[in-house]
């Protein structure tokens, strides 16, 4: 607990600028820890996001209540995926020290993430070192979450731009599932330009590199377009080359 506290102030997520109602903010301030959990948990259980924080936060550190630290990390989680940025930057942290939820270096590199498109540079440095230690099967499985965290609208970004662009940088490397993910997003036109002919390339090379979903659904595409969009999509996935370490077009 004294770890998770010394961490908090570290990272400068902790104090209580901009929290709940006057009452609670004026008792945390003097150090009447009981009062403010009061005020802030029943907020907190009437959707406010922000006493959602800041009840996980006090219920990790046994401020005002007992310590419980799967409950806290429930409360901030909720925060988290209502778009608090410093609830997600919390949550990243649980999930990489392991603290009321289990350690998961995916979902840490996923939250800390967010939080860093939320504008919490700190979050970087955190995320950086749990990149550090995953092997590149984890890093993409973490983007891919991350395209889809970037995408929902709950998270507070809603951003389908941003979540294509996660895709692509992924898609550029071979990797299959991302190129079928990007494949159906030129086809839908959802943060991207709709393009049949994009589409069917990237679908093509995730087929190629033994996704079973594209492999299958190669001749209902197909059935979307002429002969010549699938000839000239058919040359772009021939002629396409990986993005490579070292190569100044990644």
């Amino acid at each position: 607990m004294r770890y998770f506290m010394f961490l908090m102030l570290i990272l400068g997520i902790l104090g209580p600028a901009s929290a709940g109602p006057m009452e609670a903010l004026v008792a945390y301030k003097k150090g009447d820890y009981k009062t403010a959990f009061t005020e802030w948990v029943d907020l907190a259980n009437h959707g406010m996001t922000r006493a959602q924080y800041y009840v996980g936060i006090m219920q990790i550190n046994g401020q005002g209540t007992e310590s419980d630290p799967n409950s806290g990390a429930r409360y901030i989680e909720m925060a988290a995926i209502n778009g608090y940025a410093p609830a997600q930057h919390v949550f990243g942290m649980l999930y990489y020290i392991g603290q009321g939820v289990d350690k998961d270096l995916i979902r840490a590199y996923v939250w800390l993430s967010l939080a860093v498109l939320h504008g919490r540079k700190k979050a970087g440095i955190e995320r950086d070192k749990v990149w550090w230690q995953m092997p590149p099967p984890q890093v993409a499985e973490a983007r891919l979450k991350l395209a889809d965290l970037v995408a929902d609208d709950r998270t507070g970004l809603g951003d389908d731009r941003k979540a294509a662009q996660i895709i692509k940088a992924l898609a550029e490397t071979g990797h299959a599932e991302a190129q079928l993910r990007l494949a159906k997003l030129y086809f839908e036109g959802r943060g991207v330009t709709l393009d049949i002919i994009e589409s069917y390339k990237w679908h093509t090379l995730s087929a190629f590199r033994g996704n079973i979903e594209a492999q299958a659904t190669d001749a209902q595409l197909q059935s979307h377009m002429t002969q010549k969009q699938i000839d000239e999509a058919s040359s772009r996935a021939a002629n396409w080359v990986p993005c490579r370490q070292g190569n100044n077009e990644c």
